[in-house]
């Protein structure tokens, strides 16, 4: 008896010391996934990041060198809106400069809309906009930046860039140009960096749960809830701000890369233990059977 008593322990002891590594296998390739996880993470936040602001920043020096160069257009059009002439003219040098924008708007020193090239009304949004542009601008000098965001709109959602125009002499501010583009302009930067399983979106900073713009576009391209679920927002383990705008970037992971991968790791170990449990019956069997000889 006390041979196969050794047997039975040896093999106990084997089978316990297998499962033991085997666990601490698996949890090691978990752990070391989900933090190669958070390094692509971070690398794609980078990389959208940085895009994205040299983005906004060519988009801000290309209006504010545009009012700078054809200042006496716009202070003419801001003065004679109803001019069909300078409206023509108008509209043509900022479709060169600027082919993918979607409407620009004049305003007075005051931020009152004088002429856009849409029809009005004037979006609240834009309005509000306009006026404490005027009121920065005046309080910190033209170089004052206003912070984007995404403006709703019923068919595209859009962003203004601002820039005001001084008088020649450079030393008062006539009035404002703004130069509307879509949303999409933003949206193919995040389109350029995503990967499979994984989502790039700004967020709203004072709203985080707000989706402001997907790699899809603006948040009227949405085929879902506009607010992140309190799952989504938790899965967020890390995110960029935008300088510059009000926006936050984020990447949410698909649920399914860890849930794949943990399913994987775990069937591979049950697979292994497997294999040695029936290896461990087998030389058990041999053992017991010849003691039994």
């Amino acid at each position: 008896m006390f041979p196969r008593f050794q047997i039975m322990l040896v093999s106990s002891m084997l089978l316990l010391m297998v499962f033991i590594l085997l666990s601490w296998n698996t949890m090691d390739r978990l752990n070391r996934f989900s933090a190669n996880q958070q390094v692509l993470e971070s690398a794609l936040l980078k990389g959208a990041g940085n895009q994205l602001l040299q983005r906004i920043q060519d988009l801000q020096t290309r209006v504010l060198l545009f009012s700078e160069e054809h200042h006496p257009q716009i202070a003419k059009l801001v003065q004679y809106p109803d001019n069909a002439a300078l409206r023509v003219a108008m509209q043509q040098r900022v479709k060169r400069h600027f082919p993918d924008y979607s409407n620009f708007m004049l305003a007075d020193a005051n931020g009152f809309v004088k002429f856009t090239e849409q029809a009005p009304p004037i979006s609240e949004h834009c309005q509000n906009d306009l006026l404490r542009f005027s009121q920065m601008s005046r309080q910190h000098g033209a170089d004052h930046l206003h912070p984007l965001y995404t403006h709703p709109h019923q068919s595209q959602h859009h962003i203004n860039i601002m820039s005001p125009f001084l008088n020649q002499r450079g030393l008062k501010q006539e009035g404002i140009f703004l130069v509307s583009f879509k949303a999409h302009i933003l949206a193919q930067i995040l389109a350029d960096y995503e990967l499979p399983g994984y989502q790039l979106m700004l967020l709203k900073q004072d709203d985080p749960g707000l989706i402001e713009i997907t790699a899809k576009g603006g948040r009227e391209t949405l085929q879902r809830a506009h607010q992140l679920d309190r799952a989504e927002q938790r899965s967020i383990h890390q995110h960029l701000q935008i300088p510059g705008s009000l926006w936050k970037l984020v990447v949410l992971s698909s649920p399914a890369l860890y849930q794949n991968y943990q399913q994987s790791a775990l069937l591979e170990a049950a697979l292994v233990l497997g294999l040695v449990l029936f290896v461990t019956f087998l030389i058990v069997r041999i053992a017991w059977l010849s003691y039994r000889c």
